[in-house]
């Protein structure tokens, strides 16, 4: 087994350090946005329909352009496309701040700069899994990745806080101006990142890299399997979590605060879970992703309870924190050693596109459900449709039987 000490040692290699540290620093920023934003719309005498719909915008240009992104990952220098995009998204949210602290915002400005922030996003996220590779090998991806999860989940203890204080005492745009910053500061360390990068050659068309991509993901089960159960939750969970949550918490759970208070609570699960997988590293990596993501279910079964109280949802608002993070990174971890390197830009687009098809039809229909139903109602039943697609997954040879390359 490895040690914290050991695993560590990725941060000496010199570009994965500036990449740490850029990431850390956007994350620090982006961790005040989902509240910010969230109570922004709220404030503006927003719905739950107009939270869905601006955080909807957002996903939409992803579905357009990620598979695009893929391509573009694999074909260029992927250190130029992440700087490109945390200009873009920084830009995206400094207008987005002003508008809110000047008083000028309206929901169709806050939609369309989210429908901005989602085209920068769509080519960052497949180069940045294939970049990951690129700094430290196939190998060192999990300990890669778990650090930057403890990174993460450390500032995010701290970010909703932050960003609950800020909405209290001031402006849900100073939150967001915070983020456009530190989208920038990144920008600048990750264009100091230098390493090594073989293009992907330019003899194939675009359509023949996309249909060679979709190959390597559909002769794979436990790929487009767990694509399936990652479009699932990212439709219903996550809109449950990012619109029903804040509701709820604004009538019963002590608005802002408490819901930043829950939101941190998470964090520090997946602070705890970043050190536990610098050490576990299962024999089944896919058997253990799935089981963890079910893990997620009980915050939303306790949310249902009418008047719950924030005490309630302690306990599984860190269990979900700790699990959904873990079986995100072993689902990397396997798809950096399982999918040749060529193909690691293509195949993360198909997994971010399949995984979000339905994510912004799901934050429509969760804003328009939560002024119909009654909130367990929604909250249930979504827990029960989440459980029934994991269980399925087990049915899957490949998720079953998918062993850990050793290093």
């Amino acid at each position: 087994m490895s040690t914290l000490a050991s695993s560590l040692e990725v941060l000496r290699e010199k570009p994965f350090r500036h990449f740490f540290i850029g990431r850390s620093i956007s994350k620090l920023g982006s961790s005040l946005t989902p509240l910010a934003l969230t109570f922004g719309i709220l404030g503006l005498e927003g719905t739950g329909a107009d939270v869905g719909f601006v955080l909807g915008a957002g996903l939409l240009p992803q579905l357009l352009l990620l598979l695009f992104g893929g391509v573009v990952g694999d074909r260029f220098e992927r250190r130029l496309i992440l700087v490109g995009s945390d200009v873009v998204m920084g830009g995206a949210q400094a207008v987005s701040a002003f508008l809110l602290v000047t008083g000028r915002a309206e929901i169709i400005h806050l939609a369309a700069l989210q429908f901005l922030v989602g085209a920068a996003d769509a080519f960052f996220n497949p180069a940045s899994s294939g970049a990951i590779r690129d700094f430290v090998g196939a190998s060192r991806v999990q300990e890669a990745r778990s650090l930057l999860g403890i990174s993460g989940s450390s500032i995010r203890i701290v970010g909703p806080a932050i960003a609950g204080v800020i909405i209290a005492i001031s402006n849900a745009g100073i939150a967001l101006a915070l983020d456009a910053a530190s989208f920038f500061v990144s920008a600048w360390i990750l264009s100091r990142v230098r390493v090594g990068f073989t293009p992907l050659e330019f003899k194939n068309s675009i359509k023949s890299d996309l249909i060679e991509g979709w190959k390597e993901v559909a002769s794979r089960s436990w790929i487009w399997g767990y694509i399936l159960f990652a479009c699932v939750f990212q439709a219903t969970a996550l809109p449950v979590l990012q619109i029903l949550g804040p509701l709820i918490a604004r009538d019963s759970l002590g608005g802002a605060a408490g819901w930043a208070f829950l939101l941190s609570a998470q964090s520090a699960g997946t602070f705890i879970s970043g050190f536990i997988l610098l050490k576990w590293k299962p024999k089944f990596p896919m058997r253990a992703a799935v089981t963890l993501c079910l893990f997620t279910l009980p915050f939303i079964v306790v949310l249902a309870i009418p008047n719950v109280q924030v005490a309630w949802l302690l306990l599984p608002a860190i269990v979900w924190g700790a699990t959904l993070p873990m079986g995100d990174n072993l689902w990397f971890v396997a798809l950096a050693a399982h999918v040749p390197d060529q193909a690691q830009s293509r195949v993360s687009s198909y997994d971010w596109l399949g995984s979000l098809a339905l994510a912004p039809a799901g934050f429509w229909l969760m804003g328009h459900l939560a002024s119909a139903l009654p909130a367990s109602q929604i909250l249930l039943t979504v827990a029960a449709i989440n459980l029934v697609c994991g269980l399925l997954l087990f049915g899957l040879r490949g998720i079953r039987q998918l062993e850990r390359l050793q290093s």
